[in-house]
């Protein structure tokens, strides 16, 4: 089976959902009418409807029941509720979770299953125009043919590195900056502090390092290269809004 044959589910439909639907679609990677959107604001799905022809779910249930891949894109206060609607459910076999929502950790989603594949996904704002990179981390369920897939589908956002889950969030800087990707905003500021600390493998932190089976040096290079400016313009930048 490849990407154009997997079936994607969207529980939210909000700006990171359209973001990942339009990089697909011009990628021409999945199927519009293989992607369902479930959204508690009815409008919301329709719209991405009428704009890329994808499908939509009458609720989160029938999404998940639909994908093969499973969306959980929506703020991080609302995660327990739709984890808990998905359990009380029954999540059906063969399902994978893919979750972009800041700070939560993996373990939160494998309380839908004892072997369920998830998938934490943290992509940076240039991902709105295919030209970003996503942090990417995955539990022990997530087979090797999956993670094929997965790493086809965020190639449509740009670059992807495979990191340990604790080293997700410093490919933007933490949930603020995610957060200002979710609801559409530019980004703002510099990387955090903390993030090019481990970018640039100072005494104090280790670089952060793809654990990608198929990484090599060229690709860790490219990684490095997406984030780090030339000194003197890192030097120039100032934090912004408190982004540190």
């Amino acid at each position: 089976m490849t990407l154009k044959d997997r079936t994607l589910a969207f529980i939210g439909g909000g700006h990171i959902t359209e973001i990942i639907i339009s990089n697909l679609s011009k990628s021409d990677r999945v199927v519009p009418q293989r992607m369902f959107v479930s959204d508690p604001v009815p409008e919301k799905s329709r719209r991405l409807n009428r704009t890329y022809g994808v499908s939509v779910a009458a609720d989160n249930i029938a999404a998940v029941s639909a994908g093969d891949f499973i969306f959980i894109n929506v703020l991080p206060q609302q995660v327990a509720e739709v984890v808990a609607e998905l359990e009380s459910g029954g999540l059906p076999e063969n399902k994978v979770i893919i979750t972009v929502a800041a700070g939560i950790p993996i373990k939160t989603y494998e309380a839908l299953g004892p072997a369920v594949p998830v998938v934490r996904a943290l992509p940076n704002p240039p991902s709105q125009v295919g030209m970003g990179i996503a942090a990417l981390s995955f539990n022990v369920h997530v087979t090797e043919a999956f993670k094929t897939d997965i790493f086809e589908l965020f190639s449509s956002l740009g670059e992807y590195v495979v990191v340990k889950e604790e080293q997700v969030n410093t490919v933007i800087g933490g949930p603020r900056a995610k957060a200002r990707l979710a609801f559409g905003h530019p980004p703002i500021g510099r990387l955090s502090s903390f993030a090019l600390t481990h970018l640039t493998g100072s005494a104090h932190a280790p670089p952060i390092k793809c654990v990608r089976a198929d990484c090599d040096s060229r690709h860790e290079k490219k990684i490095k290269n997406h984030f780090l400016p030339m000194p003197a313009i890192l030097a120039a930048q100032q934090p912004a809004d408190g982004l540190e």
